[in-house]
């Protein structure tokens, strides 16, 4: 996150901290967030809250390796730790179904997210975009997409590890359909969300039902 566009990105914002403007949102890569982008970012958040949106997108580094992510958990660790430092909220994003990572990996990556104290997740399904790398895989028959009923079972799995505190922003994804090749569910983000309450209704659990004790406060809520 280069300093100086940063500064001229928020400066945009001076007219607007009057109230009109009720928080800042900034997404970034775990690798890319400079310190000097921080503390920027903090001086910011005396006027304004700010988040900081981070994508972990699995707790697997092999399978971020594979999909050119190339960053590591560790590294995502790393940033939420520093961003919790300077004073500021952190939401990390989540992806569920990425090549290789499986039902065991959405739950690790849950975990994860729990014990980095993120305040916010925002989490949906791998969808295969026209003109990607993995558009050639799943053409080819070598990546698989999954249906709806399976992920609202993994999204429950994922949902009971988080902390009972964070806070769902997402839970689903889309994308303007001339771009999508797979999946095509043909249901909205209501459904997937009760979908998912009727699902852990069944289970009988809860968001945070299987969350490690030790997890069980987020910093950003303390």
């Amino acid at each position: 996150m280069d300093s100086a566009r940063l500064d001229e990105v928020l400066s945009i914002l001076d007219p607007y901290l009057d109230g009109r403007v009720v928080c800042l949102s900034v997404s970034t890569r775990p690798d890319c967030l400079s310190d000097e982008a921080l503390q920027r970012l903090a001086r910011m958040a005396r006027r304004v809250p700010v988040w900081i949106e981070l994508g972990l997108e699995c707790a697997n580094d092999e399978v971020l390796q594979q999909i050119n992510r190339l960053h590591t958990v560790d590294e995502f660790s790393d940033a939420v730790e520093r961003v919790h430092a300077a004073g500021l909220s952190a939401v990390g994003h989540a992806i569920l179904g990425l090549p290789g990572d499986g039902r065991e990996g959405a739950r690790r990556t849950a975990e994860v997210l729990a014990r980095s104290g993120v305040a916010g997740v925002k989490v949906h399904h791998l969808m295969v975009l026209k003109r990607t790398q993995m558009a050639h895989a799943w053409r080819a028959g070598d990546l698989q997409v999954l249906s709806m009923e399976d992920y609202v079972q993994w999204l429950a799995d994922f949902v009971e590890r988080l902390r009972p505190d964070q806070i769902l922003h997402r839970l689903s994804g889309d994308s303007p359909t001339h771009n999508l090749l797979a999946p095509h569910w043909g249901v909205n983000k209501n459904r997937v969300r009760n979908s998912l309450a009727e699902c852990l209704r069944q289970r009988g659990t809860e968001q945070g039902s299987l969350c490690s004790p030790s997890w069980s406060s987020s910093p950003d809520s303390a």
